[in-house]
């Protein structure tokens, strides 16, 4: 600290130099730990998944999630819907990730149509829930 001649402490201005030279060498990072429970159907909810063809889409959205830099920890559904467990990258706005998710895999099932018989679209609307981590103390 260096006192002012009007008896004001402030901080050596050497110091805040040297201070900004050691800051610019390190890399600043974001950390988030937030798990995203998504959810979100056919259109009318008319069942379209079956186990001859339901891993073929569970792994293609795992895929899309990992091209978007997310972690897939499940991805799964029922005959009607699908539901994803993930974390979400931190520069990834959730709404368009859906959107790209619903998208990317409508193309597939189109370009797949033999397996996908009775797929109908996607529903408008999604569910999305930030799920609570439990910690052990």
């Amino acid at each position: 600290m260096v006192t002012t001649p009007e008896g004001v402490e402030v901080v050596n201005p050497k110091f805040v130099c040297k201070f900004i030279a050691v800051l610019k060498g390190i890399i600043m990072s974001t950390y988030t730990q937030f798990l995203y429970q998504l959810v979100f159907a056919s259109k009318d909810h008319i069942p379209f998944l079956s186990i001859m063809n339901q891993h073929i889409l569970f792994a293609y959205i795992a895929g899309v999630l990992k091209n978007k830099s997310c972690h897939s920890y499940i991805v799964g559904g029922a005959c009607n819907h699908i539901h994803i467990i993930t974390h979400i990258h931190p520069t990834i706005c959730p709404a368009y990730l859906i959107k790209d998710i619903k998208e990317a895999s409508h193309v597939m099932i189109c370009r797949e149509r033999s397996l996908f018989q009775n797929f109908p679209g996607w529903q408008v609307g999604y569910s999305m829930n930030v799920l609570q981590r439990l910690r052990r103390w």
